[in-house]
């Protein structure tokens, strides 16, 4: 489960340097892919360091709500970049030129 979340994010990655309506789309897009994709080392370095140090269980916790917000924020900005779609997303595309039939 954990590594389908780093290929989510390592997807999201490949958009590093598009073009965003705003900076601060820009920004947080970059930072949720970021963590979404180090989640996996980061859980499991803040679960050895708990149990390395013997801290409590629930001070590691802390990563997965974050978790859970970086993979809405890179929902939620998925859509909400649609409104500024550039005129060629708008061309209609002649599948059957490309799709082989008879």
């Amino acid at each position: 489960l954990l590594c389908t979340g780093a290929t989510f994010g390592g997807i999201h990655c490949t958009a590093w340097s598009l073009v965003f309506p705003s900076g601060a789309e820009m920004w947080m897009w970059r930072m949720a892919s970021v963590y979404v994709v180090a989640f996996l080392s980061l859980a499991g370095c803040t679960a050895a360091c708990s149990m390395l140090f013997c801290l409590t269980a629930d001070s590691h916790w802390i990563t997965y709500p974050v978790y859970i917000v970086c993979r809405l924020v890179l929902v939620v900005l998925s859509f909400t970049t649609l409104r500024a779609l550039s005129l060629a997303g708008f061309v209609d595309v002649s599948w059957s030129k490309y799709i082989p039939h008879f």
